[in-house]
């Protein structure tokens, strides 16, 4: 996003010398006019700074950028996390439009707000329609809605979820959204996206909209991942037929696994809209309220690959052993299809790696906190510690397989901070410092 909107003051060319002034100045002379004048103007240069970083597009010119913004303002790591932070003005008028840089590339994310908008102080919701197709079907009234004309990464992959990761927090980040209170919706593949986005980034959505998408079996190893999330689908009767198997299926297991899922079957209808059930969308929206974002006293996360992440801890590399499933399935032939289709889940559903944690109270007088973590087929994995899923104000200690990796207050690294900030778009709730992890 650009900062065009923001209000720049710039000094002239004694500027750099009333900043020394300031430097040698007593008490009474800081909080005169010039003082403020000079604060006001390194403010400035801060800001422009912190913006240029995540405005770039080009991503090597992006990486220099942020070297140069550490090296000249790293010295005051409060400083920069308020700019990388601070809210910009919001929005006047009914739409807008910002550029998100990624991959190289400026995506265009086109964002409507919602009737009331300007008169209501409480952060929206805030809605990707990813396939920008269901949205006007719907009839929403409360989100802040976006979405990225033409934009089509290839499906279940990574450049996708980052992408759709990055379009919400920074939608969300300009228009002063509620980031406990984001939905991903499509339609066709976009249905298929919004699922494998919940299960390989859960934690990112509070619900999915799936119109005529559903999961991949092999994904059905991933679908503890969604937790609490609020998971709408509705699909016609005459679509194609393995899919609905799926998302029947789902609904299956759905009690057992915890799932909050919200299933239709259009029994007359095909792969089009509208569809049956879609009408309790704008009213599951309005009633589903957030979450606390906080860590679970203990929980797993689990993949079929690496870069599966919540928001506050990343699988960063699995043993590919681990989370291998073979071309074909020995399945007995003379069995019923259902029961050939749930042999070969089955057969899948131990192929996956995991992240264990526990989370207890550190020290005497239990001031601090102790993250203790373990793993099955995973080699590496991150931390990442950021409000509010930690205090950023008392001790931490991660615990490896029983061996202390960091201990001590959370202190902000600029560097990650402002690389954090670009990949995953939030600046809302940046992550401040990331802790690498081995198994």
């Amino acid at each position: 996003m650009t900062s065009s909107n923001r209000r720049r003051r710039f000094l002239g060319p004694g500027a750099a010398a009333t900043v020394l002034l300031v430097l040698l100045a007593s008490p009474a002379q800081l909080h005169s006019p010039a003082a403020r004048t000079a604060k006001a103007f390194q403010d400035d240069q801060l800001l422009s700074a912190v913006d240029l970083c995540f405005s770039t597009v080009d991503d090597a010119k992006a990486i220099a950028l942020i070297e140069q913004t550490v090296a000249q303002f790293g010295a005051d790591p409060a400083a920069l996390l308020k700019a990388v932070s601070a809210a910009p003005p919001r929005p006047t008028t009914e739409t807008l439009t910002l550029t998100v840089p990624w991959f190289g590339q400026p995506l265009a994310v086109s964002v409507a707000l919602p009737k009331g908008y300007a008169a209501s102080t409480a952060p929206p919701p805030v809605a990707l329609d990813i396939s920008n197709s269901v949205a006007r079907q719907l009839q929403w009234t409360a989100p802040v809605l976006c979405y990225v004309a033409g934009y089509t990464p290839d499906q279940f992959s990574d450049e996708g979820r980052d992408a759709f990761r990055k379009i919400l927090h920074a939608t969300s980040f300009a228009v002063g959204g509620d980031p406990d209170r984001f939905w991903l919706a499509g339609f066709s593949w976009g249905g298929h996206a919004a699922l494998d986005v919940g299960e390989h980034r859960p934690g990112l959505a509070r619900g999915i909209v799936a119109l005529g998408g559903g999961p991949r079996r092999s994904h059905f190893r991933l679908l503890k991942n969604l937790g609490k999330t609020s998971i709408t689908s509705c699909v016609g009767g005459k679509d194609d037929p393995e899919m609905v198997w799926n998302l029947e299926e789902v609904g299956r297991m759905a009690k057992g696994l915890g799932l909050d899922w919200h299933f239709t079957l259009d029994k007359e209808a095909g792969h089009t809209l509208p569809l049956a059930g879609m009408d309790d969308v704008a009213a599951r929206v309005d009633e589903t309220a957030a979450l606390p974002a906080a860590i679970p006293d203990h929980g797993t996360l689990f993949a079929d690959g690496d870069l599966v992440a919540l928001p506050w801890l990343e699988i960063v590399e699995v043993d590919p052993s681990a989370v291998a499933v073979p071309d074909r399935f020995p399945v007995d032939a003379s069995l019923p299809k259902d029961a050939q289709r749930r042999a070969m889940v089955k057969a899948m559903a131990g192929q996956f790696a995991k992240v264990d944690w526990k989370l207890a109270k550190d020290g005497k007088d239990g001031v601090g906190v102790a993250l203790e973590l373990s793993a099955k087929g995973v080699k590496r994995a991150a931390v990442l510690l950021k409000a509010p899923w930690f205090d950023l104000g008392k001790p931490l200690k991660v615990v490896v397989n029983k061996k202390s990796v960091c201990e001590g207050p959370i202190a902000v690294d600029p560097a990650t901070l402002l690389k954090e900030a670009r990949r995953t778009g939030d600046r809302q709730r940046p992550t401040v410092k990331r802790v690498e992890v081995k198994f």
